[in-house]
């Protein structure tokens, strides 16, 4: 049977869209959207796909320690080869671990770049891949006057030690990135920054403060204006481990060259409520989200530059909004290609951000497995999107029986 979708205009990511599971209206149409994680539905769901669940263990509290899944015979691509899987839950990364090392889990994903690298120093298989994420310092030049001068801006840019902080912070699980699109999506440009020695991009950024009107105090080692102002400003990020580090690598950098710059570290939550929600922020180190489909507009659009709008950089360009609203409505790849091609060298040539880099998504997995592909993951739950094809068990046939 086929289903035919109408809509009011093109929309390029609707395809996209449409990868959302269909879900029974008459199960959940009187359900509270703030209460589908906790519904018996999602908890315990009826489905297609390739396995079913067998057995739910539970805590005192009612919480799911694990879920054994059985396969499903009548799934659409076929019976998958690995008959059971049980997955468990942990409440901190050190129980994981441990349930790891004494052998109770065999894989996990949700962990540190630095506990990645040491558990592929003890022989683990760590699989990565390109997460459609990227983390960057976005300027907000309303709060902040000393941002609205571009020299400003492109010195911050070019000091940005991003190979360092990729290679210190990540453990190398991630890719510098120069614009807002990351790796893997449609329109990402390879980093060419870290093609020039950072010495020399240093002499850049010294000689674009002079240019803007800074001179180094002698007796400050402060970046100060014709009027004795020093050049300072705050950044703003979340207490996340890698944003932190990130945030003290990027100050250090910048205080080097004479700036002033004042960390302020929120929890998660916080930072959502109190200052991104409000702009509240000179600088914001943050992470967007793109996903699959290459679609920007509600990051880098004017439309959305207040809450509940994406755009923390509250970045405004006619020429950008045309190409973004363009882009969104062009099917034809090529087409839409060019349209972000020409929406990231105005990014570029605006600086609105310090792009930093895009994350690598991080699973350890039983080397007995096969037929793994986590190369289209934008949420850690897409792992299992094969999961039908994984195997262990292989069988040696001879040649004259394929004949």
């Amino acid at each position: 049977r086929t289903v035919v979708f109408l809509l009011s205009q093109p929309y390029a990511p609707f395809l996209g869209n449409t990868t959302m599971g269909i879900m029974p209206k008459h199960i959940w149409e009187n359900v509270e959207v703030g209460q589908f994680a906790f519904s018996k539905f999602n908890t315990e769901p009826v489905g297609t796909g390739p396995y079913k669940i067998a057995n739910i263990k539970r805590n005192r509290e009612g919480i799911p320690e694990y879920y054994d899944l059985v396969s499903f015979k009548n799934f659409a691509l076929g019976k998958p080869f690995i008959p059971k899987i049980r997955i468990k839950f942990y409440s901190n990364q050190e129980k994981l671990l441990k349930a790891l090392g004494s052998g109770d889990i065999e894989s996990v994903n949700s962990i540190s770049p630095k506990i990645a690298i040491n558990l592929e120093d003890d022989n683990y298989k760590v699989e990565r891949s390109p997460l459609p994420r990227v983390f960057g310092v976005f300027l907000n030049q309303d709060e902040a006057d000393v941002f609205t001068d571009i020299l400003v801006r492109k010195a911050l840019n070019v000091s940005a030690p991003k190979t360092r902080i990729v290679t210190e912070v990540l453990s190398t699980f991630g890719t510098v990135v120069d614009g807002p699109i990351p790796p893997g999506i449609l329109g990402f440009l390879p980093a060419k920054s870290a093609e020039t020695p950072y010495r020399d991009r240093l002499k850049v950024a010294r000689d674009a403060l002079k240019r803007a009107g800074f001179e180094l105090d002698e007796e400050t080692g402060k970046l100060v204006d014709s009027d004795g102002q020093v050049l300072s400003f705050s950044i703003s990020t979340s207490d996340v481990p890698e944003l932190k580090a990130s945030a003290q690598i990027l100050k250090e950098a910048w205080e080097g060259l004479g700036m002033d710059v004042t960390l302020k570290v929120f929890e998660s939550g916080n930072l959502n409520r109190t200052v991104i929600r409000p702009r509240d922020y000179d600088a914001l180190l943050f992470g967007e989200i793109i996903g699959r489909d290459s679609d920007p507009f509600a990051f880098w659009h004017s439309s959305q530059r207040l809450d509940p709008g994406l755009n923390i950089a509250l970045y405004t360009s006619i020429s950008v909004d045309g190409l973004l609203e363009d882009a969104r409505t062009t099917t034809e790849p090529d087409a839409r290609l060019q349209k972000y091609l020409s929406f990231q060298k105005e990014i570029a040539d605006d600086i609105p951000a310090v792009f930093l880099y895009a994350p690598d998504f991080i699973y350890v997995t039983p080397s007995k497995i096969s037929g793994l592909d986590i190369t289209s993951v934008t949420i850690p739950s897409e792992r299992f999107l094969n999961i039908y094809n994984w195997f262990i068990d292989t069988d040696r046939v001879w040649k004259f029986f394929t004949n």
